[in-house]
Order: structure tokens, then C-alpha cells, then sequence
């Protein structure tokens, strides 16, 4: 994370969580101030280590779909994973853009649907986290083919 463009006023960090209301994550912009999110996805990251997501990350280019309030992609970007961040909705609907504001970062958010991934559009990744979306989507069976699509080779 670029940290010189990170707000660390507590007062300012405060503010900006409590202007955008509306949160899914519990993220900890800043020591103590945790969005009041409903998702404590902190208790989640020890599975995805568990299953083998490395704790370096750098040179890593990774895909984060359904990434919502981004959780899971400013966690990746800070073990130095090129990082971008996929929804459905603007960021401005989830709390991503306040969260990305607040910690300076990097990660890039991109509005689309899962059936649009192409490596032309997108690149290839080498991590991809498809977590809890699978099963709101009416075409699974397709969106595993597009994700397919964006992986290289050897990618988790």
C-alpha cells in the first residue's frame, strides 16, 4: 500500500466510515478503528492460509471477484499482490472507495460482470479469490469458464 497517501487522523478515519453508513466488511482502517461491517472476514483469512495463499505476495498479479467493501483485496495487496478488485456495483455503493481512501491504496477496482472477463481485457492472473459469489449467479458453469480464461498457467 502507498502509505505516504494514507489518512491517519482518527477523527478524519471516523468521519469518512461513518459518511458512507452502509458497510459489509469489518475492515481495520486504522489500529482500532474497524468498519461496523456485518462480515468479520478477519476470522476467514486463516482458512485461505490454511489452504495455502502464501503470506508473500510479492510480483503476484490477483484477481479479487465479488470483492464488495475489499476486504480481501487491500489484505492481498498489503502481502505485496498486484491487486485488482471486481464487482458489479460502483464503488461508491460499497464502502470500497472510503476504504481504499483511507488506506492509500493502490488496488484497482473494476465494475463489471464475471461473465466479461477476458485475459484481453483483464490480463492474467496469478492468484484469483472467488469468494461467496458462486452461488448467487445463474450461470455458474460460464463464470468458471471466464475465470478460467484470466488464469495463468500455473495459478491458485
Amino acid at each position: 500500500m502507498a502509505s505516504s497517501k494514507r489518512i491517519t487522523d482518527p477523527a478524519k478515519i471516523r468521519e469518512l466510515i461513518a459518511e458512507h453508513g452502509r458497510w459489509w466488511h469489518e475492515i481495520e482502517l486504522a489500529p482500532g478503528i474497524v468498519t461496523p461491517g456485518e462480515d468479520t472476514n478477519r476470522k476467514k483469512l486463516p482458512i485461505l492460509d490454511e489452504l495455502g495463499l502464501p503470506p508473500d505476495l510479492e510480483g503476484a498479479r490477483l484477481l479479487d471477484i465479488g470483492s464488495s467493501d475489499g476486504y480481501f483485496s487491500f489484505e492481498m495487496e498489503g502481502r505485496g499482490a498486484e491487486v485488482v478488485a471486481m464487482d458489479f456495483v460502483p464503488e461508491s455503493y460499497s464502502g470500497f472507495a472510503t476504504a481504499r481512501k483511507i488506506l492509500g491504496s493502490d488496488v484497482t477496482y473494476r465494475m463489471d460482470n464475471v461473465y466479461n472477463l477476458s485475459p484481453d481485457a483483464y490480463g492474467e492472473f496469478d492468484i484469483i479469490l472467488f469468494l461467496g459469489v458462486l452461488y448467487h449467479l445463474r450461470k455458474p458453469l460460464a463464470a468458471l469458464d471466464a475465470i478460467r480464461s484470466v488464469m495463468k498457467p500455473d495459478a491458485q
